[in-house]
């Protein structure tokens, strides 16, 4: 009120006042966007994501690859479908900590097979850490996947998906 009414000069004339108010108020709105254009996606239901539905519901879920707050925000979406717990799931912060068991599972499943001074883990050794962590379903993004290659890392590692289509396949 203090500003307005300092801005508010009677030798500024009419138009004037109006020009610096309007602009300061767009200024002010325009500060508290969170961002422009709000992505948006489609609220459509995916085929796995509905298959995953209908799975006892104490199975977590990790959405695989997290490249992006997109691919995030869509595994958040997914959740609210599936009803499953998730690992990772973020709502706008980062954790300062990180994420351990999402990237621990991520590296599980997508990192190569080169030769290291430890041993790479079996296929079926990483299902028995994913079981043992109570991981029982992988969702992979199709969008966040666009080369296709954690799609095809897991096909190599726990075999074909169990439902799939454009948009995400779930494992």
């Amino acid at each position: 009120a203090y500003g307005w009414t300092a801005l508010r000069r009677p030798n500024w004339g009419f138009a004037r006042q109006l020009v610096v108010l309007g602009g300061i108020t767009i200024l002010l709105a325009a500060e508290t966007l969170i961002k422009f254009p709000f992505p948006t996606i489609p609220a459509t239901v995916p085929t796995p994501l509905l298959t995953l539905r209908v799975a006892p519901p104490e199975q977590a879920v990790i959405t695989l690859p997290w490249k992006d707050n997109n691919a995030n925000l869509r595994a958040l979406y997914w959740q609210t479908i599936h009803q499953h717990p998730i690992i990772g799931g973020r709502v706008y912060r980062d954790l300062p900590t990180g994420y351990p068991e999402h990237d621990f599972i991520s590296q599980l499943l997508l990192a190569g097979d080169e030769k290291d001074i430890a041993p790479t883990p079996t296929n079926t050794q990483r299902q028995g850490v994913l079981s043992a962590l109570g991981v029982n379903w992988v969702l992979v993004d199709a969008r966040a996947d666009a080369d296709r290659s954690a799609y095809n890392q897991l096909v190599t590692r726990v075999g074909p998906p169990q439902s799939a289509d454009a948009e995400v396949a779930l494992f």
